[in-house]
């Protein structure tokens, strides 16, 4: 599914950008974009940004019509892709809550190490510090 919505809209943006005459970089530049931005959302690797979906239609100068198709397909491949990066991002999730985990049980240790006169690096003081806060 993710790949055939991708693609849906990929087509069409590569068949209106064509029809406008425009290259990437003019094109890119009118819209207010990155002309690799352009050539990642045209190449299925990326799903357009959907706040800039109305200004990219107006630079194709699409008609209503096509507009409203246009951005809902752009916005359809942003949602299926955020959809298919949900296992991935509550992976990233656990991960870094882990990382705090460790992070908040050597809090104890490196207060002992601060009391018994051991000098530690800057980084760590304002660690511990961001760690008696959240207890």
């Amino acid at each position: 599914m993710l790949v055939a919505v991708a693609k849906d809209f990929t087509k069409l943006f590569a068949a209106y950008l064509d029809r406008s005459g425009l290259e990437q970089a003019v094109f890119a530049e009118r819209a207010g974009s990155t002309q690799p931005t352009v050539a990642l959302v045209l190449g299925g690797k990326r799903s357009p940004p959907p706040r800039d979906l109305r200004v990219w239609s107006d630079v194709l100068h699409l008609s209503r019509e096509e507009a409203e198709e246009f951005i809902d397909a752009g916005e359809s491949a942003h949602a299926t892709r955020l959809k298919a990066a949900g296992p991935y991002v509550r992976k990233l999730e656990r991960k870094l809550d882990d990382l705090q985990d460790i992070a908040d049980a050597a809090v104890p240790f490196l207060l002992d190490l601060q009391r018994s006169g051991i000098e530690l690096p800057p980084k760590l003081y304002q660690a511990i510090r961001a760690a008696k806060k959240r207890t």
